[in-house]
């Protein structure tokens, strides 16, 4: 299983186009299933993470996930705020770097 585009980054969107709300526990499935079927990838946390709780980003990460868009604004939707992702990644003993 040699395959280079397995270290590419893989965005993890979880935007619902009626805008219903996310299960909590579908990213996370979600996500593992990312990292079972590509486990060499860079699995990022995307555009809907504003309407996940920290626990369910904090599942996200175990199952898996190992980086997130930090910032105010991902193209069209907002992002949790710097200061809500830095308590997140502090929780988590995750380093931003």
């Amino acid at each position: 299983m040699n395959d280079p585009r397995q270290t590419q980054p893989r965005p993890t969107e979880l935007i619902r186009p009626r805008r219903e709300a996310t299960g909590r526990s579908k990213p996370v499935r979600w996500i593992a299933l990312a990292r079972i079927t590509m486990p060499r990838a860079r699995v990022r946390l995307s555009a809907g993470r504003q309407r996940m709780s920290g626990a369910v980003q904090a599942l996200c990460f175990r199952a898996g996930a190992n980086s997130i868009f930090y910032g105010d604004k991902l193209l069209a939707t907002g992002n949790p705020d710097r200061d809500a992702d830095q308590r997140l990644l502090a929780t988590l003993g995750i380093s931003a770097g």
